[in-house]
């Protein structure tokens, strides 16, 4: 006689090949993404927020390399004629999440979003960040990953004085690492170093492997014949 035996949702224990299932889905949850390599794109935008436009600054490229090292981009020259210098690091926070930070700064009494400047016949009266997008390079983490915390904070002369902001609802989940973010009416304010904070982790496996599925188990009972003399 056969038995058939559904259950919905997320299996606890019904068969060996269930459990161990459902045990490699928490075992993958608990492994942080690799650091991102190569080339990533910064931009440092002046904004329209009555249209929400992004004018990058300056000719580009906009291009870094994620290792940690502070570097300029080749000639990316900001509209007021400043150069920002960009670095970037990694920390494990356990649990499968890890921080990633990107720090843009600029000389002492200078200004990484200049105000006065117009665009489309609109004055930019704020400061922008793009993260990759518009064809540039994204942070590359090898597979999808899903952002935790985003926050940004604004320094002007070593002192932070505005932040940190929580910024996650500018990033998307599954994130493909780009985003855009306003800081609006943030020009002409002497901010000189902009920091960025992401806290990721990989898409929940056990989501994606048990959420919304069915399991099948058969159960097979040996027939018995009738009993003999």
């Amino acid at each position: 006689m056969k038995r058939l035996l559904l259950v919905f949702g997320l299996v606890v224990a019904l068969s060996p090949l269930s459990v161990r299932a459902d045990m490699i889905a928490v075992e993958a949850d608990s492994i942080a993404p690799p650091p991102p390599t190569g080339l990533f794109t910064f931009i440092h935008a002046l904004v329209d927020s009555s249209t929400s436009t992004f004018y990058p600054q300056g000719p580009g490229p906009f291009d870094y390399v994620f290792d940690g090292v502070a570097e300029t981009a080749g000639a990316h020259t900001l509209t007021n004629g400043v150069i920002p210098v960009v670095t970037e690091s990694i920390t494990d926070l356990g649990n499968g999440k890890i921080k990633v930070s990107i720090w843009s700064a600029s000389p002492t009494g200078t200004d990484l979003f200049p105000g006065g400047y117009f665009g489309g016949g609109n004055p930019l009266d704020s400061g922008g960040v793009v993260l990759g997008g518009g064809g540039g390079h994204a942070l590359d983490f090898g597979g999808p990953v899903q952002v935790v915390q985003a926050t940004l904070s604004l320094t002007r002369d070593g002192v932070i004085i505005l932040g940190p902001f929580d910024v996650t609802g500018f990033f998307a989940n599954p994130w493909d690492g780009s985003a855009k973010i306003i800081l609006l009416g943030k020009t002409d304010r002497g901010i000189n170093d902009v920091h960025l904070d992401i806290v990721v982790m990989p898409e929940p496996a056990s989501v994606v492997l048990l959420g919304g599925a069915c399991l099948l188990t058969l159960a097979t009972r040996p027939q018995r014949g009738p009993a003999r003399g």
